[in-house]
Order: C-alpha cells, then structure tokens, then sequence
C-alpha cells in the first residue's frame, strides 16, 4: 500500500521542525480543540506540543510525515494530563491554603475504568483488532480525514466511518473488560 504524505525536506543549517512548526499550528489547534473542547485548553495543549517537539527534535525522521509526528506528541502530551489529573491543580495550593490538605482516595475508591488502562494493554487490544478496523483506524489516529483514507484504500467515506465507529467500540470493549468495578458504567 503506497501512503501519500506530507513530507518536510531541511534546507542546510535549518530545523526541519522548527521551520514548519508555525505552518502545522492551525492544524494542531483545530486536533487539540476536537479532543478538548475549549479554546484556551487547546491552545495549552498546541504550546506543549512545541516545546517537546523541539526539545526532541532530533528524534524527528527527516523525510517522513511531520503532521502525524506531531499529532502524536499532541495525543501523548493530553494523555500525560489526563493521567495526572485534578490532583496537579491543588497541589501548589496545599500547605498554603488552612484546612487543605493532600487528597488521599480510599482504596475502594470508584476510579474510572480508563485510569488503570495501561500502553500495554492498548498496544495488546491493537493486536487483536481485526486488521479491516486496524487499517482505517490508524490512518485516522494518524491524522488523516475520511474523504482521504477513503481515497487511499478505495472505500466509500460511510465505509470508513463505520470502521472507525466499530474500532473504537471493539477498542473500548477490549480495553475496558476486566477493569469495571461493580456497578460501574464505562
């Protein structure tokens, strides 16, 4: 299968990252805004997608596609957040603040299902995802818009948002089983 994408080419003595950073900025904020949903959370997310860009731009492949590159630092710096959680908001405020102290959450307490989901086992439900999902659903967490993956594999748009629907339901089953606590809704 021959991918189409977006290649950058470093001019000598220049950043391929850095010179392109500013061009992929829209396409970054309007990614981050989807995930989010708030402008100002988005543009946070877009500013710590650069700094670690930059701060690991020589692990950037010369040649290869920037956007997806990108985009995938963006997933993992959101993801990084949400693992961390509200309790990174109050920390700066305890010791300072009378009455408030460290939240400790009892061991049986009702933490989401999601939270002791690890790389392992997405990486692992990846695996067993049947291969006609897998495709699409990588090229869309890639970056890519249906109408193009639609093109690229030579399926009709509705064809690849029912895949990508149907991937994601399978993902969640797989990801999720095992992991509810009583009662619990995922």
């Amino acid at each position: 299968m021959l991918l189409v994408t977006q290649r950058v080419h470093r001019a000598p003595g220049t950043s391929a990252v850095r010179a392109e950073l500013p061009g992929q900025r829209a396409y970054l904020l309007a990614v981050a805004r989807s995930i989010v949903g708030s402008a100002c959370d988005a543009d946070d997310l877009v500013q710590e997608t650069f700094r670690r860009a930059l701060e690991h731009e020589d692990q950037f492949m010369v040649d290869t596609n920037l956007r997806a590159w990108l985009t995938c630092i963006l997933r993992n710096v959101h993801r990084d957040r949400l693992r961390r959680g509200a309790l990174e908001v109050l920390s700066p405020l305890i010791g300072e603040v009378p009455g408030l102290e460290p939240a400790v959450p009892p061991p049986d307490a009702d933490l989401p299902s999601w939270r002791s989901v690890g790389d392992t086992d997405v990486a692992a439900a990846m695996q067993g995802l049947p291969a006609r999902y897998r495709e699409v659903y990588l090229l869309r967490e890639a970056g890519w818009v249906y109408e193009d993956i639609a093109r690229q594999l030579g399926l009709s748009v509705n064809t690849v948002a029912t895949r990508i629907h149907r991937a994601r339901l399978w993902l969640r089953r797989q990801l999720t089983e095992g992991h509810e606590a009583p009662g619990q809704k995922v």
